[in-house]
């Protein structure tokens, strides 16, 4: 079990009291870890203050600002259904491919900047976006901007679920819930 801290990346194994700072996680020494993820083809990525990282088959690189992040503060690590890495900044959404960080939303509707803090693939491969006060949904080809001008409460989205045919949407202010039909209209 790999463990995020304040502090970088430990690691809990199966039987043993206290968790392990392997070698080959040093230069996660120090760094503020806000997520990790095991990716289907066995990759683990972890998004950090200080970019994010990925330990492939023995190796672990950092993408940051040289691999063309504006912002290498990664808050939020997502795969969807067909295997796409998107990385949620403080200044962006981003998507991992060939090895590089792409922009993605800039040409679609998604302003620059965005510091992304919620992100969730619906069932009808649509996505939700939260960050700023606001939410966003990917639909049609272009990002929709849902927010307090919308009728939705003031709120930093923290967590997004789809359960049954509502949107919840947790975050510092409380819970509330968007049905989404309303969002489909």
């Amino acid at each position: 079990v790999a463990l995020r801290t304040r502090g970088g990346v430990a690691v809990l194994r199966r039987g043993k009291p206290q968790p392990e700072r392997p070698p080959l996680l040093a230069p996660l020494q120090g760094a503020q870890v806000h997520a990790i993820l095991r990716m289907r083809d066995g990759a683990l990525w972890f998004g950090t203050a200080q970019g994010a990282f990925r330990l492939w088959q023995g190796r672990l690189q950092r993408y940051d600002a040289q691999a063309g992040l504006t912002d290498p503060r990664v808050r939020i690590l997502y795969q969807t259904r067909d295997g796409r890495l998107l990385l949620g900044t403080a200044q962006g959404l981003y998507a991992w491919q060939d090895g590089t960080l792409q922009p993605l939303g800039r040409q679609t509707g998604l302003p620059d900047g965005v510091g992304v803090t919620a992100l969730l693939e619906l069932g009808d491969g649509s996505l939700v976006l939260g960050g700023d006060q606001q939410l966003w949904l990917y639909a049609q080809r272009r990002w929709h901007e849902l927010a307090q001008s919308h009728g939705l409460p003031s709120n930093v989205p923290t967590h997004l679920a789809e359960i049954g045919d509502d949107l919840w949407v947790a975050g510092t202010q409380g819970i509330y819930r968007l049905p989404l039909r309303e969002l489909r209209r």
